[in-house]
């Protein structure tokens, strides 16, 4: 069943009865005639970028007769055909209403869906203070200690990381070409390697883009400075010195990243398609989607929507092994849609602001929110809030981050290129908390690859970044409401460095990220540290979980339970937890306190209550530590 059967294809023809005389742009999905020999999206994980490039060229040819049957085909109903997919096999046409029937009744046409949603930036500003979370221990890379070395993309080289914004027709808000954050070094070359106009609109291509002169504080600068930009080599001469703390506090979450950088030229979410495509093909890691549609009603929150095709190709981008952030939204208020479109989808991270109330003088907790939250197949609900501080609830969440823009992060304030001066006020929002998960999980990636695991499986990437992103939140009531509201109810928690080994975990640590597959009726164990007591000064344990299914519909049904196997008193294994989220979630989650882990032989069952007839595959990782103080 195609993603958006249920509102895709049923509301396209709806919209074209409403329509007479008017022209409406659609996406089609053609059917998959690839020869067997086409390489799986899977097999783009390691390439190099000859290889990459060869394999996007062999897609692009494929289907290219029947590309051109079609263009025909549609043609003959008065459409036009915009632009081609070759990430996924499907089209964008602009045909008259009365054409849209027989169009999605051509051969190889399976399934169709309106194109046209208004995809913007998500702004909030300005903001009432500052949640006080220190940048000098933020999750930089540099201070963490705990990456052996540069490199790791699955691309070779250094971490690629794809950041996809809006431009005006005017490029007024283009990001800045000479700023100092993106140089490699004082005077070196500069690591914002490409940035590209991307369009639906003429043959849905991307081409070099323009970028401005101007150091202005726009949405694009501040969004690429939180997830990549650094001045902590003498890049920019107000601040002199290498790796001083007013240039570290003055930095972006991983500076030695390089950037492709794609503006959607018009506000269609096909251009966000092809976007996300051209990143697939220039070998990006991490995607940062900071822009989302939340105008178009409730069916932004309804997990069958689709736009332009969009769901599959974030899927491919997935299976091509492209990590996606979204930014959850900012818009509460508008209905009972509380996401911006795609942030919903399980093929992506959804990431929400977090304010802790820690800067003084706090009247009440509202005055320094958490604003949405969003995620995938998680059960429970979640106090949020809008703009105007009003309370609602929504049951989805993936990670929380700060929220506040940092222009290059001046704590508590916002730096502002040439002159370093302070910015009260700043833009802020969920834009600009998921580049700070974008940056981290571009970090993890990196890690992963450096110790030897399959960082190159974007899944196993986001399984460990939901683990080892979670947060504990620890004293005062506004952390300890943030940490019970992301971490506890639902989902994972906010954002939050760490790899096992870094020093700050301590000496008694360990750690283990599995992907396989579980069979119906099938019971998969884990155990921990070769089924050794778990040491004393441990002080707790996480584990994150995840499945292999795409489509939040009729997720598979998993239980999560922790045993200790060699209980004080002896006898069977007595039972220490069980994942509180719906057995029917596509993400779990299970903690467990000092007490269950200190002195236990741990046990982590995996139990398929209902899954499909082959199996499914799953992703899962857990840690167990004896240190962790708090490295925002």
């Amino acid at each position: 069943m195609p993603q958006d059967e249920a509102v895709g294809r049923q509301k396209l023809l709806a919209r074209a009865a409403q329509s007479p005389g008017e022209t409406l742009r659609f996406f089609i999905a053609l059917s998959k005639r690839e020869a067997p020999e086409t390489l799986p999206m899977a097999a783009m994980r390691g390439m190099d970028d000859s290889s990459r490039l060869a394999f996007v060229e062999e897609r692009r040819m494929a289907n290219e007769a029947r590309y051109q049957a079609l263009t025909r085909a549609i043609g003959q109903q008065g459409g036009t055909i915009l632009s081609r997919f070759w990430l996924v096999d499907g089209l964008v046409v602009d045909a008259p209403a009365e054409s849209v029937s027989a169009i999605l009744g051509l051969a190889d046409v399976i399934d169709g869906s309106l194109a046209e949603a208004e995809f913007k930036p998500e702004i909030m500003t300005p903001v009432r203070g500052y949640d006080g979370l220190d940048y000098d221990t933020r999750l930089n890379a540099s201070d963490l200690s705990m990456f052996p070395g540069s490199g790791g993309s699955r691309s070779g080289g250094e971490i690629r990381l794809g950041i996809i914004e809006t431009i005006s027709l005017s490029g007024s808000n283009a990001l800045a070409c000479g700023h100092p954050g993106w140089l490699d070094s004082s005077g070196g070359p500069s690591r914002m390697v490409s940035t590209k106009v991307c369009t639906g609109q003429w043959g849905g291509i991307c081409y070099p883009g323009w970028c401005a002169n101007s150091q202005s504080a726009n949405h694009q600068n501040l969004v690429s400075s939180i997830a990549m930009g650094s001045i902590e080599e003498g890049q920019d001469t107000n601040f002199a010195g290498y790796g001083t703390s007013a240039q570290k506090s003055r930095s972006g979450i991983l500076p030695e990243a390089e950037g492709y950088y794609y503006a959607m030229y018009s506000t269609s979410l096909c251009d966000l398609a092809i976007a996300v495509q051209e990143a697939v093909a220039d070998g990006v890691d991490v995607i940062n989607i900071s822009a989302g549609a939340d105008l178009i009603g409730d069916d932004t929150c309804n997990p069958l929507f689709n736009a332009c095709g969009v769901n599959e190709i974030l899927k491919a981008a997935l299976d091509a092994g492209v990590l996606t952030i979204k930014s959850a939204g900012n818009r509460s208020y508008v209905g009972t849609c509380n996401v911006s479109y795609p942030a919903h989808q399980p093929t992506v991270v959804a990431v929400t602001g977090v304010n802790n109330g820690y800067q003084p003088p706090i009247s009440y907790e509202k005055d320094y929110p958490d604003t949405i939250f969003s995620g995938s197949g998680a059960a429970g609900a979640i106090e949020v809030v809008a703009l105007d501080f009003s309370w609602v609830d929504h049951p989805f969440v993936a990670l929380a981050a700060p929220f506040v823009a940092e222009y290059m992060f001046l704590y508590p304030e916002t730096y502002l290129y040439p002159t370093g001066v302070p910015l009260l006020n700043a833009s802020a929002g969920t834009s600009m908390a998921a580049p700070v998960v974008a940056g981290f999980a571009g970090a993890m990636r990196q890690a992963l690859n450096d110790y030897g695991f399959d960082g190159n499986d974007a899944r196993t990437l986001m399984v460990n970044t939901f683990l080892l992103g979670d947060g504990y939140a620890g004293g005062g009531y506004s952390w300890q409401k943030s940490y019970n509201t992301v971490g506890e109810k639902v989902g994972f928690g906010r954002a939050y460095a760490r790899f096992p080994g870094a020093p700050m975990l301590g000496s008694s640590w360990g750690w283990e990220s599995i992907a396989a597959n579980i069979q119906p009726s099938q019971t998969y164990h884990i155990t921990v540290n070769n089924g050794n007591p778990i040491p004393s000064s441990v002080l707790g344990l996480k584990w994150a979980f995840m499945t292999d299914w795409d489509a939040v519909y009729f997720p598979p049904k998993i239980l999560l339970r922790a045993y200790d196997t060699c209980p004080s008193g002896g006898g069977a294994p007595v039972l220490l937890a069980t994942d509180a989220s719906a057995s029917s979630s596509i993400r779990h989650k299970l903690r467990l306190s000092v007490s269950s882990t200190a002195g236990r032989c741990l046990r982590l069952d995996i139990q398929a209550l209902a899954v499909p007839s082959s199996g499914v595959g799953f992703h899962t990782a857990y840690y167990y530590y004896s240190n962790e103080g708090e490295l925002h």
